[in-house]
């Protein structure tokens, strides 16, 4: 048997670093941010890549305050950092200064990994009361030589070489190369969020990020990040922050937007919100005290609040402004495109010890004032859309005059919470100076008493993430819940139970206990029609039950399961696409024509096809075709760019078109069943908008022999108790013995 011995210093190191830089953006976060905590104005990286040589270089500059010659002696080594300060006399940094932290690194482990996965690195500085710099050079973790003078003049500042980048981890090297020739575009993006969360605080720094490649025997260049240097007062809180978002992610993503700033005490949320929708949840930023805070729960919680207000905000909130939207502008019945908003939002709070230690990449995932910070962000968008609700009924021309500032400041709306109580009211920044935190009850009942306990408003903010009921309204398209065929067995969409009867607003006078009520595909094999019931709902009897069916809604289920099929089985085949006589103009970002190039197969699938260059849409299955002919193909495009983000994301299986052409579990009358949730949703909301038109209607009178072959048909369904948009198709009526007579449940 082996002993247990010490791992090798070196290998630790490789192992070490590993975990906190996996990616190019992970180096260029680092470099910035130690930039950023020494006080630079003006930051310049430089990546150049040889493919042929298979070599990858950075090159950082700025002008911070410079490391020192004494600095530089333990320069790099794991555990040492200039950002803490003992309080005491002592050579030992402590905890002490955490409570006080103003920068982001402060584990002393940030170079010491740079220094691991480079095959080399010089570091050239100066500092302000030298005439010169001092160089060292690195090889791994170790210094190679002295520290020596640097020859010629240096500014002050730091500049730094990485020769090498990931040499030591050919793995990741390799998926480096492969990643800045073919996914340039889309990591580009997590280069951008990086410079964005290291400036949040600091948006007046200048960042300018530049990309070499050796191709051809020249070296082509290309501009990631030119974030221009701003040091405007700032008049209008909150505004430069999205001032810095719009820079860095172009002026498309938010064209305008609204500020908010809401108080809880200490406890302080300033937050920018578009008023334009995307088909992408990647434009949603969420900051604690400076640091990224990465919480699924509270960005689940903000886009719920948002999609309730969909038929106000949801189409385009921008175009909202002028003309209120359609209510026909889809011609569908669901929504065939999701809607997201874009916002940047940023908490302010006492620090607390734990948040800081959550994550080497000094991002935050939890925190214990979870509660109030989702009740600031449920104010915060309350008054966005007060906000939002004036300027759609429009404005008078002295009112439109006013909100007119020649140096197109927005204007910030302040929301305050004076006190514990949770009072809650409007009043100019000046009002509130010396205002949060006072306790005295007269103070408080000076100002309009128009608000809500605080306790009983976050203990509904706990029950609302766990309690949602199928007919709420603004929680988004509701999924089909379709699983693989090996699952069928296992799973309950074949099943329906009734609700409690507590969320049920009519019960049924028959039952005691309704919720006990089960019914399976099974009981529709033994079925008794007793007949139709004004023409709206069949009457059956299921063994001891009575049960009414909604006519319209069980044809529905019929007709739109037999169109999935269809679809499916076709694009399978290679059948489905139709050429365009007249090609759809496809307007496409860097990361779309991306994303459609990796994704070439998978598009072509399900029958849809570009033009070399990824700007028209030359097939589409006649399916969509038909849709789109008649409400236009401006949401068409939406529902495409949602589709190829959720790809991108991993949301959708990248299905490719087979050799055979033949469906896997074909032997499975269910096997389309998991293509399903894995097709673009502009397609399921099509077929459920064509299903819903082409099914029975109120109205229609049936014989019992339709009736039966109603039925026999919805014995066939996967979901037989459902309509297309995922209601209760019956009711249980009440239980019925042997010879016929009325029962209670409990018998």
């Amino acid at each position: 048997m082996s002993k247990i011995k010490k791992i090798d210093q070196s290998v630790c190191g490789y192992m070490q670093s590993q975990v906190k830089i996996n990616t190019l953006s992970d180096a260029i976060r680092e470099l910035t941010q130690n930039g950023v905590d020494a006080g630079a104005t003006n930051i310049k990286i430089n990546v150049k890549v040889q493919y042929a040589e298979t070599t990858v270089e950075i090159d950082y500059t700025d002008d911070g305050e410079g490391i020192g010659p004494e600095s530089m002696e333990v320069l790099g080594k794991r555990f040492f950092t200039s950002k803490l300060i003992s309080n005491s006399e002592g050579p030992d940094c402590d905890l002490s200064m955490l409570q006080r932290l103003t920068t982001f690194g402060f584990r002393g482990e940030a170079f010491n990994s740079l220094l691991n996965i480079c095959s080399s690195v010089l570091v050239v500085s100066r500092v302000k009361h030298y005439n010169s710099g001092f160089k060292a050079c690195f090889q791994g973790d170790e210094r190679i030589g002295n520290i020596v003078k640097n020859n010629g003049p240096v500014p002050i500042g730091t500049s730094i070489k990485l020769i090498g980048f990931f040499d030591p981890v050919i793995v990741r090297k390799n998926i480096l190369l492969n990643n800045i020739e073919n996914r340039w575009t889309q990591d580009t993006f997590e280069i951008k969020r990086m410079v964005l969360d290291s400036l949040i605080n600091k948006p007046w720094i200048k960042v300018r990020i530049t990309r070499q490649e050796f191709k051809q025997l020249k070296w082509v260049s290309k501009v990631l990040v030119d974030k221009a240097s701003t040091f405007t007062a700032e008049k209008v809180s909150f505004q430069s922050q999205m001032s810095l978002f719009k820079s860095i992610f172009g002026e498309k993503t938010c064209e305008d937007y609204e500020l908010c700033k809401v108080q809880l005490k200490n406890i302080q949320l300033k937050a920018g919100i578009g008023l334009s929708s995307l088909q992408t949840k990647s434009y949603q930023f969420i900051y604690l005290n400076g640091r990224p805070f990465i919480s699924e729960e509270m960005v689940k919680y903000v886009n719920r609040l948002f999609q309730k207000k969909y038929e106000l905000w949801g189409h385009n909130a921008k175009n909202s402004r002028v003309k209120s939207p359609s209510k026909k502008s889809s011609s569908m019945y669901g929504r065939p495109y999701s809607v997201n908003p874009v916002f940047v939002a940023s908490f302010s709070a006492p620090i607390n010890i734990s948040e800081l230690m959550q994550d080497p990449s000094k991002a935050c995932y939890t925190t214990k004032n979870m509660k109030i910070l989702l009740f600031l962000f449920t104010k915060v968008i309350e008054v966005y859309f007060g906000i939002y609700k004036k300027k759609r009924k429009g404005t008078t021309e002295k009112e439109q005059a006013k909100s007119t500032v020649k140096s197109k400041r927005q204007k910030v709306q302040e929301y305050a919470v004076l006190s514990s109580d949770s009072t809650v009211s409007k009043f100019k920044k000046s009002e509130l100076n010396g205002r949060l935190t006072d306790t005295n009850p007269a103070t408080i009942e000076e100002f309009p008493r128009k608000m809500h306990d605080f306790n009983k408003i976050t203990n509904k903010l706990a029950l609302k993430e766990h309690f949602r009921t199928m007919d709420q309204p603004g929680h988004g398209k509701r999924e089909e819940g379709l699983v693989d065929e090996n699952n069928i067995g296992s799973h309950c969409s074949n099943c329906y139970k009734v609700q409690k009867q507590d969320s049920l607003k009519r019960q049924s006078f028959f039952f005691n206990n309704i919720d006990k009520v089960v019914l399976t595909r099974e009981d529709l094999r033994e079925f008794h029609v007793i007949g139709q019931v004004d023409k709206k709902f069949i009457l059956l009897r299921l063994q001891n039950r009575i049960v009414g069916f909604d006519q319209h809604a069980i044809d529905e289920r019929i007709n739109v399961e037999r169109m999935y099929m269809q679809l499916i089985e076709q694009c399978m085949s290679g059948g489905e696409s139709s050429e365009l006589e007249d090609k759809i103009a496809f307007e496409t970002n860097g990361v779309e024509c991306e994303l459609i190039a990796r994704y070439e197969e998978t598009l072509a699938f399900w029958g849809i096809r570009f033009d070399r260059d990824y700007t028209h849409i030359t097939h589409l299955p006649s399916l969509i075709l038909s849709k789109f002919m008649k409400i236009g193909f401006s949401v068409l495009r939406k529902g495409v760019v949602e589709f190829l983000y959720n790809l991108g994301e991993s949301k959708k299986v990248a299905f490719k078109p087979t050799e055979t052409g033949k469906p896997r579990g074909a032997g499975n009358p269910f096997w389309w069943v998991r293509y399903v949730s894995h097709m673009p949703d502009i397609y399921r909301e099509t077929i459920k908008s064509k299903a819903c038109r082409s099914s029975l209607m109120f109205g229609e009178q049936l014989s019992n022999t339709q009736v039966t072959d109603i039925v026999r048909q919805l014995q066939l369904c996967y979901q037989p108790f459902e309509c297309a948009h995922g209601r209760p198709s019956l009711y249980p009526i009440c239980g019925i013995d042997a010879g016929g007579h009325r029962v209670e449940q409990s018998n």
